[in-house]
């Protein structure tokens, strides 16, 4: 037994497969334009603007810890106070009085300098520390460098 399909029926047929398979097609291409199109919605944010906080020109980052060689150090009560607090103008300040500027020559790289300080006895018109700042994620910053042979870490709390 042949079944025969008459011309229309063929027509009717082609007819509802297109109507199913263009909003079927549309579809998927408007579906991957939106996907491919949207943007992220948290703006990508520098170290700088961490630095000096979001929205603020000022961010006090509050000295939580310091390790020598990877081993925790006590905190004395001085340090326990200290803070250093950062401006959108590439200057900063410590809780102890010191001042200078600051700036990041890369990512991961941020040089202070301090103007007329005095380390261990010795004046210095201008004294320059350059810190690994691998960990600088809100609310955490994290300076590392080396002195005197020795690894240091310190880290900060955001606050303001």
């Amino acid at each position: 037994m042949q079944i025969r399909i008459n011309h229309c029926s063929q027509n009717h047929q082609i007819g509802i497969i297109k109507k199913v398979t263009k909003p079927f097609f549309l579809l998927i291409i408007l579906s991957y334009l939106s996907i491919s199109c949207s943007k992220s919605s948290e703006p990508v944010i520098s170290k700088p603007q961490i630095l000096v906080g979001l929205n603020t020109n000022t961010n006090t980052w509050h000295l939580t810890s310091i390790s020598i060689n990877n081993v925790n150090q006590p905190l004395t009560l001085t340090q326990k106070n200290y803070y250093k607090k950062y401006y959108s103008d590439y200057s900063f300040e410590t809780s102890d009085g010191y001042k200078g500027t600051w700036k990041f020559t890369n990512v991961n790289t941020l040089i202070e300098t301090y103007n007329n300080v005095s380390i261990n006895g010795i004046a210095y018109q201008s004294y320059t520390y350059v810190f690994n700042t691998d960990n600088l994620n809100l609310p955490t910053l994290t300076l590392q460098y080396s002195d005197n042979g020795q690894y240091v870490s310190t880290v900060y709390s955001a606050g303001h």
